[in-house]
This record gives C-alpha cells, sequence and structure tokens, in this order.
C-alpha cells in the first residue's frame, strides 16, 4: 500500500472498525455491523482481509474477482461514479 501510495500520489488511513465485527446483517432492522457497515457508511473505501462472500455481503457491497485462492478479498462500497 506504501509502494502504490507513492506512485500514484495518494494518502491512506489505516483503521479497525470500531465494534470489531466482519460484518452481518440484522434479520429484523436491516442494518449491517462491522466492515461492511463502515464501507456503506462511507467510513473506509476499501477492505483489505479474509472475508467470504456471502449473498447477503455480495447484495450490500462489490468484491473483487478473486485471482488467487488466499482467503484474502478486496471489497469496496457500492457507490456512483
Amino acid at each position: 500500500l506504501k509502494i502504490f501510495s507513492a506512485q500514484l500520489n495518494f494518502d491512506f488511513v489505516i483503521k479497525e472498525v470500531e465494534d470489531g465485527k466482519w460484518g452481518s446483517v440484522n434479520k429484523v432492522t436491516k442494518q449491517w455491523n462491522g466492515l461492511v457497515k463502515d464501507l456503506l457508511d462511507n467510513e473506509g473505501d476499501i477492505v483489505l482481509t479474509s472475508l467470504k462472500i456471502n449473498p447477503e455481503r455480495a447484495s450490500a457491497v462489490r468484491f473483487s474477482v478473486p485471482f488467487l485462492e488466499t482467503g484474502i478479498k478486496i471489497i469496496v462500497a457500492l457507490r456512483d461514479g
């Protein structure tokens, strides 16, 4: 990330989600928690972690196409533009 930042001229901040959760949706309130919530609330732009792709998460955020099966996925919030 440091190399990309230098080459592409952008800044970044690495942070952990406050609730420490991966991201699941409450079936009653339809509210997300964890990593997914941070993306949806524009608290983060990208997540780098080993996060299982499931239908609920895939409907809320966009996952990268796995190019190597390591368990690590990159997801970003669905946004226009």
